[in-house]
């Protein structure tokens, strides 16, 4: 059997990925709205993980990103608006997608992506960034 060949490709990632530093982080939220007799109760299961990721310096430039993953675990149906009232959900909704409550699906998100440069006298960055 003749050797394996390696793929170039998933050498120049590999190495990318030697020179990254990854962080993470898995989240847990849970949300309920009980209110008084006669309006709607609402609820919200979620979980989010985030992975953070930054090269390292290579004359002065470096690439940081950081995205996340939410998913909807169990919620009463946040679309619907109160019968009383006719206002939809205001609490619970803010885990997921506000512009697409209907939508019971999962979400994810782009938090940061960034070209960083740095030297001695300035330091710049360029793209989206986190507060």
């Amino acid at each position: 059997m003749p050797p394996r060949s390696i793929n170039p490709d998933s050498t120049r990632i590999q190495r990318i990925l030697k020179i990254s530093d990854f962080k993470g982080h898995l989240r847990y939220y849970f949300s309920a709205t009980d209110n008084s007799i006669g309006l709607r109760d609402a609820y919200a299961h979620a979980v989010m993980a985030c992975v953070h990721m930054s090269t390292v310096s290579f004359r002065g430039f470096s690439i940081k990103a950081a995205g996340g993953y939410i998913a909807n675990l169990a919620s009463s149906n946040l679309a619907a608006k109160d019968s009383l009232t006719g206002m939809p959900n205001r609490y619970e909704i803010g885990l997921f997608d506000m512009l697409h409550p209907e939508k019971r699906m999962n979400l994810m998100r782009l938090d940061a992506l960034q070209l960083h440069y740095q030297s001695r006298k300035i330091s710049i960055s360029l793209g989206r960034q986190g507060i």
